[in-house]
């Protein structure tokens, strides 16, 4: 899987390296995050170790919590998408999560500014900036 570098020169849009790795690869997990979301109402609640369990258990708010938080971080990449135009948003969509090279009928740079409006918005979604 190629290598994804954040474009420093003349982008608005750039991050803190170590925030930059995290939004990345909170969007390479996408797929399977949309799958926890989606399997997390049919899972049973865990066991707390039985009735002299010692800490108070509420199954349900707990998956609900955890459930919310899995919503949040789709919604934000989700949101973050309708900031690139449309025509750009498979391509870069296919290059962050899946490393898929971009096609070659727009410029690179043109890639890779869309690519950073991108990250940048998901981080701007989840209040990191």
């Amino acid at each position: 899987m190629p290598k994804i570098y954040q474009l420093l020169k003349g982008n608005p849009y750039v991050l803190p390296e170590n925030l930059y790795r995290q939004i990345l690869y909170l969007i390479k997990d996408y797929d399977r995050i949309k799958l926890q979301w989606s399997e997390e109402l049919y899972t049973s609640p865990g066991r707390d170790g039985g009735p002299r369990g010692s800490r108070i258990s509420d199954p349900t708010f707990s998956k609900a919590l955890k459930r919310l938080r899995l919503e949040e971080d789709l919604k934000a990449m989700d949101k973050a998408l309708t900031q690139i135009p449309e025509e750009y948003r498979e391509h870069v969509i296919n290059h962050s999560r899946y490393g898929i090279r971009f096609p070659d009928w727009a410029d690179r740079k043109t890639w890779f500014k869309y690519q950073s409006k991108y990250i940048f918005h998901v981080a701007e979604n989840l209040k990191k900036v």
